[in-house]
């Protein structure tokens, strides 16, 4: 049942474009409901769980969970009014003790609560079509979403799918972040957090904007009051904006204008050679681009690729002398869990990164960390001497106080959205950063600085690449 064959079956039902477009979607791709408060996401899941069960009759088995119970209570008042305009009154029957809709046509929608590993097993050995995941930010970690994959096989005429809805804001948000917020939107994509699977996924955001259904000028007002003591919630909420997290380190200098829409390497060189001109001469093409490592092997491992813009047009948008762009980023860490590394030898994080400095048509060079470069007692001397006799080259970031380089960094943030002054800007790629960086939360003993409890990772690598200085170019060559 398309969103058209809605309309015509159910006159009485209104869907708003946003939901037309997620009816729409595929259904054997799995949809990440993102974006703020009131943009009718849940509206959209209850639709999509409308037709899976008008498609599939008995075979439908649909669970619709939430961290806490009181939530279930807007989902069934959806669910409710969808169902009585799709079915009229007599066309489903609703059990409020087990919390199940039942449909006269075949297939059942139940309302769950699963906060826990212990109210987890209630579900073990069920065969379920469809799992909604309402509000995922309220659980800490994925892991119990995850365990609830398991659910997910039917008949093979019958497609299985997840639908996962969120707000910015949340104990989630890091995690929720970097699977799906931060993805470019209405795009498929891989879910490249479970190895050699093949499940694809849509992020959909949505804002009040796009709920025509909602008088948005009066319920901005209730989201506004809701966060009087914190402005930046309430516009992440109204705008959607996952840059923004409530009471942490970046919060209040993060926004929209950050976010760097992938550009591919030949993009990318292409802006270069066209921003070159007398006034910003280049001896050596590849000298804008360099990498920047935090080292980590119990902890992760994450490298950026760097492009410190000479004032250069790419993808409409110009970025001053000055700017910080980061393209790609190398993460090794465990799929859950952002703060424990894989523990990679240093001649395997080497191949990946030349990897990846091959992928951009730049050296596999630049700086790190100076605690590399200390004698670490065994044969191949430091860390760093490792790293290049495995084809590496890195410099000591030079990276001074850390006060100041957070300082320096919160102001090229800030500076994003300003067209007029350089600033730091971030591939939607570099997923790792916006599952980190965005949350991480200020030392309780020196509010300057950051958290280092936290998976600061991330934020030391953007770091070192803002303040570390670039060798000098002599007679056409670059020295390492």
């Amino acid at each position: 049942m398309s969103s058209a064959a809605l309309a015509v079956e159910a006159p009485r039902l209104d869907v708003s474009d946003f939901q037309a477009r997620a009816l729409d979607v595929p259904p054997d791709v799995c949809i990440f409901f993102g974006g703020g408060k009131g943009g009718g996401k849940t509206r959209a899941a209850a639709l999509i769980a409308l037709r899976h069960a008008g498609e599939h009759g008995d075979r439908a088995k649909i669970l619709w969970v939430r961290e806490d119970h009181r939530g279930l209570l807007d989902a069934a008042g959806q669910l409710i009014e969808v169902l009585t305009a799709a079915f009229g009154p007599k066309g489903f029957r609703y059990n409020q003790n087990d919390n199940i809709f039942r449909l006269d046509g075949g297939g059942s929608i139940e309302l769950n609560q699963v906060s826990t590993v212990a109210e987890y097993r209630k579900f073990h050995g069920r065969s379920l079509s469809l799992i909604i995941v309402d509000e995922c930010t309220q659980w800490a970690t994925p892991s119990l979403i995850d365990k609830l994959r398991s659910n997910l096989r039917a008949p093979a005429a019958v497609p299985c799918r997840l639908l996962v809805l969120g707000n910015p804001g949340d104990i989630g948000h890091g995690w929720t972040a970097k699977r799906w917020a931060n993805r470019k939107p209405w795009v498929e994509y891989a879910e490249d957090w479970v190895e050699g699977s093949d499940r694809k996924w849509i992020t959909l955001p949505s804002t009040l904007a796009d709920n025509p259904f909602l008088n948005a000028e009066a319920y901005a007002r209730e989201l506004r009051a809701a966060c009087s003591d914190d402005p930046e919630l309430a516009r992440a909420w109204i705008e959607g904006d996952w840059s923004i997290v409530r009471g942490a380190f970046f919060s209040d200098v993060l926004s929209n204008e950050v976010t760097l829409d992938d550009p591919s390497p030949e993009e990318v060189h292409a802006a270069m050679e066209e921003g070159r001109s007398e006034s910003h001469p280049r001896l050596d093409p590849a000298h804008d681009l360099y990498l920047a490592h935090d080292y980590g092997s119990s902890a992760p491992s994450i490298t950026y690729v760097i492009l410190r813009s000479g004032g250069l047009h790419l993808r409409g948008r110009y970025f001053r002398p000055g700017s910080i762009l980061l393209l790609d980023e190398l993460a090794t860490h465990r799929a859950d869990d952002l703060t424990e590394g894989t523990r990679a030898t240093v001649p395997e994080l080497a191949t990946e990164i030349k990897a990846l400095a091959e992928r951009w048509a730049c050296r596999p060079a630049g700086c790190a960390d100076d605690a590399i470069f200390s004698e670490t007692g065994h044969a191949a001397g430091s860390i760093a001497d490792e790293f290049r006799s495995n084809g590496v080259s890195f410099v000591a970031a030079n990276k001074g106080g850390r006060v100041s380089g957070w300082q320096r960094m919160r102001t090229l943030l800030s500076q994003a959205k300003d067209p007029d002054l350089p600033g730091l800007f971030v591939a939607r790629r570099c997923l790792y950063w916006w599952g980190t960086v965005p949350v991480l939360q200020r030392d309780p003993r020196r509010r300057e600085d950051v958290d280092t409890t936290g998976p600061d990772h991330g934020a030391d690598a953007n770091r070192y690449g803002i303040v570390y200085q670039r060798p000098q170019i002599t007679t056409g060559k670059l020295f390492w």
